[in-house]
């Protein structure tokens, strides 16, 4: 079934939407960045942990901690945690993008994986479209 070039430029278009969408966000992400400084500031400086605004809504202080090995030195890091006794928290793994490279590299001449991969590996493949919006970029 042949598919006109409206749905094409509908495509386009929506794909153009999405990298407008994604750089607006961008500028918020760093909006937000710029502004909730002075406020962590006044809210620490006043002993606060949570301020309430006239339009019901709360702002407050969210710790997050992320902890990960020092200097990527996983090993050492695994050793030590296993010293202390927190060896339940060590695992082996892989890393998920590089076998996934792997992968296309070794699938992209037609060679195949071991068979033991094959039953042990989740393989997912999708397939989307791309756009170069050329012309179209530049004026906006």
């Amino acid at each position: 079934m042949p598919i006109d070039q409206g749905t094409w430029r509908d495509f386009a278009s929506l794909a153009q939407r999405k990298r407008a969408l994604e750089q607006e966000l961008r500028e918020v992400k760093a909006q937000i960045t710029t502004t909730q400084e002075p406020l962590l500031e006044h809210l620490a400086e006043q002993g606060m942990r949570s301020i309430k605004l006239d339009d019901g809504s709360t702002v407050y202080i969210h710790r997050a901690v992320y902890v990960g090995a020092k200097d990527t030195n996983y090993d050492r890091a695994c050793d030590a945690l296993d010293a202390a006794g927190l060896g339940d928290f060590v695992q082996r793994r892989f890393n998920s993008n590089t076998i996934s490279a792997w992968y296309r590299e070794q699938t992209a001449n037609g060679d195949t994986i071991p068979s033991d991969l094959e039953d042990t590996l989740d393989v997912a493949e999708k397939i989307n479209l791309g756009i170069d919006l050329g012309l179209f970029n530049s004026f906006n």
